[in-house]
């Protein structure tokens, strides 16, 4: 596999895929009920036969925990509230019970009203480690989160997604405080589930590729199909896999850069090797750097003040590593706070658990 500063890459020598196609393939959640489909399946009867409890579905960014939720509810059929935690605030919760409940007061006796005369099976919340901050006196509004279902009255399954790397932290200050009954871990995919996803998002987005010309390294090659089209097909889903680490965001991110016109105007799309950045200069970055960089993998998403105050690092020390980390593509900003960009995800989360600072 090249990575992106070896001089015979010319990635951007050709037109790549169009920003509607790209979309196509990024977006969406077809496919993903393949994965995970035991436990999935297991939970919505849980639900459907109202057995209460509170279940922490558990796994990496891109893995398909929002995916999981939003098949529950869908199977579900309008006896489920969906809800996220985008800005990582309690009253952002309590304003979509609201919403969704169509009530103007968000107290308890209110919610739990409505949520009995609704007949609410299930409550599924995406992302509810950002409610947990990682500094002294950070899980404030975890706790308001945690106290409000204590004392819900009505009983119902609850199902929260949870960052792995976050939910290790949550674990280790005891942040987990409502009384979790089971934890379900979402593995990586397979690399048939994963073959079989970038089937489907082919199709959603209209194209077929022709991967025809292009060479699989021997490493890579998969003998087993009958035709070189196939076989080199098979070989580049499996080089996907292997960069990814199952993990499907990354795949897909990687499959669009995969994909080329010949020339301006040309309606056959060309498929080349896949690339992976470089990580020269990852390798060789400064321990404050690598420290930044751990702080909002354990986060997910970050605001810099909280970088500050878990490191224990001068202001400037922070941002001088940040704006290092941020010119090389390693962070972005969200929503005016920073995480991990999705395309370095992989290598970066990789590179700290071999120095051990990050579990895996």
């Amino acid at each position: 596999v090249a990575t992106s500063d070896d001089p015979e890459v010319t990635v951007e020598a050709f037109p790549g895929i169009t920003e509607v196609q790209r979309s196509a393939l990024m977006t969406g959640d077809s496919g993903f009920d393949k994965h995970a489909r035991t436990e999935l399946r297991r939970l919505i009867r849980r639900a459907r036969s109202n057995q209460p409890g509170i279940v922490a579905v558990v796994g990496e960014r891109g893995i398909g925990k929002g995916a999981f939720l939003e098949n529950i509810h869908e199977a579900l059929d309008g006896k489920a509230l969906l809800l996220s935690c985008k800005h990582g605030t309690f009253e952002e919760l309590q304003f979509e019970f609201c919403r969704q409940l169509e009530i103007e007061d968000c107290s308890v006796e209110n919610v739990s009203a409505a949520l009995q005369e609704k007949e609410i099976g299930a409550i599924l919340i995406r992302d509810i480690h950002r409610l947990s901050r990682p500094v002294v006196d950070g899980q404030g509004e975890l706790r308001k989160y945690t106290d409000f279902v204590e004392s819900i009255d009505h009983k119902m399954l609850w199902v929260i997604s949870v960052d792995c790397f976050a939910w290790q932290f949550m674990r280790r200050v005891r942040a987990d405080q409502a009384s979790i009954h089971e934890v379900v871990e979402i593995p990586a995919w397979s690399e048939e589930h994963l073959s079989l996803l970038l089937d489907q998002r082919n199709s959603d987005a209209g194209i077929d590729p022709d991967f025809s010309a292009v060479q699989i390294p021997s490493e890579h090659a998969v003998t087993e199909a009958d035709t070189a089209e196939q076989r080199n097909k098979a070989g580049i889903y499996r080089m996907l896999w292997t960069l990814s680490g199952g993990n499907p965001a990354v795949a897909l991110l990687i499959w669009t850069d995969c994909l080329y016109y010949a020339e301006e105007g040309d309606k056959q799309l060309l498929v080349r090797l896949p690339t992976q950045p470089s990580t020269r200069d990852l390798d060789s970055a400064a321990h404050n750097s690598l420290l930044v960089l751990r702080c909002i993998a354990q986060a997910d998403v970050i605001a810099e003040a909280d970088i500050v105050d878990n490191l224990r690092l001068l202001p400037g020390a922070v941002g001088s590593a940040m704006h290092y980390c941020a010119s090389r593509g390693w962070i972005e900003q969200f929503d005016g706070r920073y995480r991990l960009s999705m395309v370095w995800f992989k290598t970066i989360t990789r590179l700290l658990a071999r120095q051990n600072l990050l579990a895996r």
